[in-house]
């Protein structure tokens, strides 16, 4: 049965459901260099945790969307959810840097079911504009994460050690399995659930052999290459290139998820006049402008911490316009099957981006290392949109 439109109680607790991969992540940022030293390992491989996790979160949208179908909203939430706490004390507990990489990309798997729950929970619920409505609260919940979680993140880590950050996240996914389960029923009914001998993953071929679908879809998934990169990047940048405690670095980041706010305000205004595709091809062009200032900069030695702040600033602000109208322009055509191609959408951006931002930490993990590859993805990011028809979404009249 459908509802009119979402309550705020509702809103919170979804919209919190959809925060815990982007809170799983950011509070764990301060934390990174002391992970280093402690560890005795390398800053490419603590960066390799954060890859880890959106792997991970790559494998458990595609498996979770299928199985949410199957057996409901509520089940593969508890099971994935309770697989994020029990990884959230392992980690706590890692004795070396690969056991801490494996236990965060069983973490990203099971915190995905959180994400595919809450976007599958808004559809099931609600129509027309109540859906826009539903999704955009979720969005603002976790468009905070990047203020909130690295603040708190980089407390604990003052007088906790990172332990008690993973002591915090497995806090938080017990608070949410009880908020679940006591305050929201289940929304899929066993009527309307797909059959039991059907294939999982059979849904998924017709998207992986249609280009103009993966075309476009590769356009966003590039896009949060750039992003990534600058989450697993930031905090050594910050904090050992650029001398912040972690508390300042915790508030020059939070910085980042005011202009992401703001960006993706503006860009829901301005999408009913100029159209997706105007829009993106701008995005684009404007962050690849960006990032390649920021690295002739970095190559004269001309960066400090001011040139860097205003220059992230500003990619993660335009990437906030980027990755939206690039992902509603790939599902424009999708109707029929929007579920499964939101799922491999999703997958598509944890995916590449947790294989390739590690390549700042390959190529030194400076300022320089950053750009390029930012700079390159944008690059790809744009081949992609300007290599066949431009897609078409008309804007729809005010």
């Amino acid at each position: 049965m459908t509802e009119n439109r979402p309550s705020l109680k509702f809103s919170m607790l979804v919209g919190a459901m959809a925060a815990i991969p982007a809170v799983t992540m950011d509070m764990y940022l301060p934390s990174m260099p002391q992970i280093a030293i402690d560890l005795n390992t390398t800053q490419a491989l603590v960066q390799g945790t954060i890859s880890a996790t959106l792997i991970g979160a790559g494998i458990g949208q595609l498996v979770n969307g299928p199985v949410s179908d199957r057996f409901g909203r509520r089940l593969p939430f508890f099971f994935g959810v309770g697989l994020h706490v029990l990884m959230s004390i392992a980690c706590m507990f890692a004795p070396n840097i690969q056991a801490l990489i494996a236990f965060r990309l069983l973490q990203g798997i099971g915190n995905a079911s959180a994400a595919v729950a809450a976007m599958a929970v808004i559809r099931d619920r609600f129509t027309g504009p109540a859906v826009a409505a539903g999704i955009s609260r979720n969005m603002m919940v976790v468009s905070a994460a990047p203020i909130i979680a690295p603040a708190i993140g980089g407390f604990l880590a003052n007088y906790f050690g990172w332990q008690g950050v993973f002591a915090a996240l497995a806090l938080f996914g017990v608070v949410m399995l009880f908020g679940v389960w006591r305050f929201l029923p289940e929304t899929h009914p066993h009527e309307r659930r797909t059959k039991r001998g059907e294939p999982f993953l059979r849904a998924y071929l017709p998207l992986l052999t249609d280009w103009s679908f993966l075309r476009v879809a590769l356009i966003p998934a590039f896009s949060m290459v750039v992003l990534m990169s600058f989450v697993s990047s930031a905090s050594f940048t910050y904090q050992e290139h650029f001398g912040l405690s972690a508390g300042m670095f915790a508030a020059a980041f939070a910085l980042n998820g005011i202009g992401i706010i703001s960006a993706s305000q503006f860009n829901s205004r301005l999408v009913y006049r100029a159209g997706s595709p105007q829009i993106l091809l701008v995005a684009l062009s404007t962050e690849a402008v960006i990032a390649a200032t920021l690295l002739v900069l970095a190559l004269l030695g001309l960066v400090n911490v001011w040139v860097f702040a205003i220059a992230t600033f500003l990619l993660v602000s335009v990437n906030a316009v980027t990755m939206p109208n690039g992902a509603s322009l790939a599902l424009a055509e999708q109707g029929h099957r929007a579920g499964t191609a939101a799922a491999l959408l999703g997958a598509f951006q944890s995916g590449i981006g947790g294989l390739l931002s590690p390549l700042v930490g390959v190529f030194g993990g400076d300022v320089r290392a950053f750009a390029i590859v930012a700079l390159g993805a944008l690059v790809i990011a744009l081949t992609f949109f300007l290599s066949g028809p431009r897609p078409q979404l008309r804007p729809r009249v005010a």
